[in-house]
């Protein structure tokens, strides 16, 4: 879990941060898919960040394991 006082501004479920300090977080809600989403510090922007927890995962592991 990342540091809660990075939150977005709304209900969030924060999981780790970028270099830049933005805030990847889910969204803690029944109707949510498992969507990971990123929150930019500096405009307030939210984009997608992985379609899924698992694919965020998959393409973090592939990344860091070539040499």
């Amino acid at each position: 879990m990342a540091d809660a006082s990075r939150s977005p501004g709304f209900d969030a479920v924060l999981i780790a941060t970028t270099d830049f300090g933005d805030a990847v977080y889910l969204r803690p809600d029944a109707t949510e898919a498992d969507t990971v989403y990123v929150a930019y510090h500096d405009g307030g922007d939210t984009d997608v960040f992985a379609e899924s927890i698992g694919h965020m995962v998959a393409v973090l592991r592939q990344r860091h394991s070539q040499p």
